[in-house]
């Protein structure tokens, strides 16, 4: 995957040359996450492509510019027909209420985390589920609930489970894990992904505070932004604590060393933020937890939209200081 990354980095940088560094990153991981096991290695023809549909499509006014491109474009690129791709996610992200929004960003990355995840059919009643999710999330916590929470009600609905079961295993694990961290704004969305499991919540909590607890080990310092999110999706993965933390400190000090991303200025939050995602995306394919494909794509967005958010729509929480 460390090969693959840098080819990929590479590959982006040419075909983006006015883009930052951080954004090159974020699509050379794009790509190795969502694209197939048969080719790890991004075409440019293929982002050249989809780039000049995008233009063609949307106009250089679209919502879909500057830090959307980027990510849209790996995306497209991926797909089995990029204009089909490109013309679903924008109807999607022009159905949703614009009020629940202060920008551009979170609504894009909510109508991915819903269109990535729904069927056409379904799309209707996943909308509905979304809203109504939502509508609990900020009743029940209406400080900590913001625009951002909205990609998580997506993902929650796209997962098919009756609104009243998971929302009431999301605050399950939410009161487990309030007590033991003491700013309380990621715990939101790491309840979220925990809701997804099938554990109990406190199996599910345990198995996460194990993980947080291994990595900080290492000698690494988690913040209290998406890295968490990303940490809660490894969490549940089936794969043990220790190995999990090793795995991350390795590519952590790989990224640190990496010649081509080394001197790009990055904090230590956000490679530990992609350190940690690469750990999830490397062994997420064949667990014996997650046995569902629906689940295991949920997932995927999971790690798109966070790494995305992260790096783009969010680069202020990344620098955060670490709270347990």
């Amino acid at each position: 995957m460390r090969t693959a990354f840098n080819e990929n980095y590479l590959i982006i940088k040419s075909c983006f040359p006015g883009e930052y560094g951080k954004k090159h990153a974020l699509g050379a991981f794009l790509f190795l996450l969502n694209g197939s096991d048969a080719q790890n290695v991004i075409r440019m023809t293929d982002i050249l492509e989809c780039r000049e549909i995008l233009k063609r499509r949307l106009g250089r006014f679209t919502a879909f510019r500057d830090y959307l491109q980027l990510p849209l474009v790996i995306k497209m690129a991926v797909a089995e027909d990029p204009e089909k791709y490109l013309e679903g996610l924008v109807n999607t992200y022009n159905r949703i209420m614009p009020t629940y929004f202060t920008g551009t960003g979170q609504r894009f990355i909510t109508a991915m985390s819903l269109y990535d995840n729904c069927s056409e059919e379904n799309l209707d009643s996943n909308f509905e589920r979304m809203y109504e999710i939502f509508e609990y999330t900020k009743a029940s916590h209406p400080i900590l609930t913001g625009q951002e929470d909205m990609m998580f009600a997506a993902i929650l609905a796209a997962d098919g489970e009756d609104v009243e079961s998971v929302t009431e295993e999301m605050e399950k694990c939410f009161n487990i894990l309030k007590p033991k961290f003491r700013l309380k704004n990621p715990l939101q969305g790491v309840s979220h992904i925990l809701a997804l499991t099938d554990r109990s919540p406190e199996e599910k909590t345990g198995k996460f505070l194990n993980l947080l607890d291994a990595v900080k080990r290492t000698g690494l310092r988690f913040g209290t932004g998406p890295q968490m999110i990303i940490l809660a999706v490894l969490s549940v993965l089936d794969i043990a604590a220790e190995e999990a933390a090793f795995q991350i400190k390795e590519i952590y000090d790989y990224l640190k060393k990496n010649r081509y991303i080394g001197k790009l200025g990055f904090s230590a939050q956000t490679r530990i933020m992609i350190a940690t995602a690469m750990t999830a995306a490397s062994n997420m394919q064949d667990n014996n937890i997650i046995h569902d494909d629906v689940r295991i794509g949920i997932l995927r967005t999971v790690l798109t939209s966070s790494m995305t958010g992260g790096m783009i729509l969010a680069d202020s929480i990344l620098d955060m200081s670490s709270h347990r």
